[in-house]
């Protein structure tokens, strides 16, 4: 240890780390509900839309669920939040910032385990600076409130690597076990670090530490295993059913593949000109955390080697990263300082700017746009919603600019109002189903009403996004069998 550093005894954590933690809550809270958006229809469709459908009866089904390949886990806990909200008859709005502030909430694992890490190697300073570092980054507050698996997950799986970080107390073993299995029941697919953690952690070591940590594994599987049989009909149904569907009969493969290369120029792309220190201080802090370093180098690779790609799919490793990042910028700044003095100096300098490259590179042209993405769907279906004459509602399954445009709404997580909701194959089916429904809501220009409906409101989604309109006639809703969404969407296997 060098003089500049400090043991991570020499101060009281709590008046540090408690305003740090309330401080990314505002942070996390405030960017969910202010900027209500839909990184990927996935959020909606595969944990949120099915909560609803598990608290109030009804709800868009997609492919997934038909197929028996989702776990109900996370969707049967915020279904537990929209029950409890409805039960008190707080309506949608509440159980929508409510999901909100209990996901952001839960992330704080990652600011919570950075502080605790820089604290442990660098005192003070390295605890605000590496948990200061951990709040403000951008992604941590972009993903934070969404409900995807592997956000979850990553805010599991950083827990078992923070207790990681102790491996004189045997008792340990178990609880890295119960977290590990767990982040993998969430989203399998991160088996792959739990797997270098398991043997970086245990290694010849059979009794003392492997036999606790698979027991631990064991019983998170185990639940899985009943809750799919319960739910699903077979045990486990949720992983090798999903790998059967999408690896063997290459279903994933229909919604794009890229090259292995692809998630470096994607990440250089969204991260711009921080990219290139970020990853030399990431190499940095490995030196000083070799688990984290191969758990990420893990991550990577294996995602890499799979054709269907998406940037949310590297989140698991994201706090690994970042916190190595923090270790490595406390490695320079405490040789750089000649003192511990002074490495406290630069660390609140280093902070700020910090802070203000996250706020850069957040709103810079290669991010900015999520912020935005698809939130003109969302901010339409809750327009929809406060319509007292709502009988019947349309969407559209095709635009000339949007293919899927449904999926872009915010189904009946955000409606939350039980009329049949129909699906029009295009703009030309909506007249003929005119007697189905009295309000539409697609990707459609205002000065363009389908026949007998006129434009209500419009709004905006991210630049690349066309403009979502509400369109509105008088009358009663006459419903149809076999043209409500979910028949639909099962005709044609979405």
């Amino acid at each position: 240890m060098s003089n500049a550093q400090a043991k991570p005894r020499d101060f009281s954590w709590w008046p540090w780390l408690l305003p740090m933690l309330l401080a990314a809550l505002a942070l996390r809270i405030g960017a969910g509900l202010l900027w209500p958006n839909i990184h990927q229809p996935d959020e909606i469709f595969q944990t949120l839309e099915p909560a609803h459908r598990l608290a109030s009866g009804y709800g868009i089904v997609t492919w997934e669920w038909r197929e028996g390949i989702r776990s109900w886990f996370v969707p049967g806990l915020l279904a537990a939040v929209i029950a409890a909200v409805d039960f008190l008859g707080l309506g949608a709005p509440i159980y929508i910032g409510a999901i909100v502030a209990l996901l952001s909430l839960f992330s704080l694992t990652i600011v919570a385990v950075g502080f605790s890490v820089g604290a442990r190697l660098f005192g003070r300073p390295g605890a605000i600076l590496v948990g200061g570092l951990c709040a403000v980054w951008f992604e941590f507050i972009y993903f934070a409130p969404k409900a995807f698996s592997e956000v979850i997950a990553a805010h599991v799986l950083i827990i078992a690597a923070w207790l990681a970080q102790d491996t004189t107390r045997p008792r340990r073993f178990f609880l890295i076990g119960v977290l590990l299995g767990l982040a993998c029941m969430l989203r399998f697919q991160i088996a792959p670090m739990a797997l270098v953690a398991a043997i970086w952690l245990c290694r010849g070591a059979f009794r003392e530490r492997w036999f606790p940590l698979l027991a631990g594994i064991g019983i998170p599987v185990l639940a899985q295993a009943v809750l799919d049989w319960i739910t699903l009909g077979l045990p486990l149904q949720s992983i090798w059913l999903n790998v059967w569907i999408n690896v063997m009969h290459g279903r994933s493969g229909t919604y794009g593949e890229l090259p292995f290369y692809w998630y470096p120029g994607r990440l250089l792309l969204l991260w711009g000109p921080i990219m290139p220190p970020v990853v030399a201080l990431t190499v940095i802090g490995a030196r000083r955390l070799k688990l984290f370093g191969w758990m990420v180098l893990a991550h990577v690779i294996a995602h890499s080697l799979i054709a269907h790609k998406e940037m949310r799919f590297l989140y698991p490793a994201m706090p690994l990263l970042i916190i190595l990042a923090g270790v490595g910028l406390c490695s320079l700044l405490s040789r750089i300082a000649a003192s511990a003095r002074g490495f406290e100096k630069f660390s609140g300098g280093a902070l700020a700017l910090l802070a203000m490259a996250s706020l850069l590179t957040a709103t810079a042209p290669g991010f900015s746009g999520n912020w935005t993405r698809m939130a003109g769907g969302i901010r339409g279906m809750d327009f929809a919603r406060a319509q007292k004459d709502l009988c019947g509602l349309a969407l559209v399954d095709r635009t000339p600019r949007m293919p899927y445009a449904w999926s872009r709404t915010g189904g009946a997580f955000h409606l939350h109002r039980a009329v049949p909701i129909t699906l029009a194959a295009d703009t030309d089916a909506l007249a003929a189903r005119a007697q189905n429904f009295n309000i539409v809501l697609a990707p459609l220009p205002p000065d363009a009403p389908p026949r007998g409906f006129s434009a209500v409101q419009c709004w905006p989604g991210a630049a690349d996004d066309p403009k979502f309109c509400l369109f509105h006639r008088p009358g009663a809703c006459t419903p149809e069998p076999g043209f409500t969404i979910n028949e639909v969407l099962a005709r044609q296997d979405q």
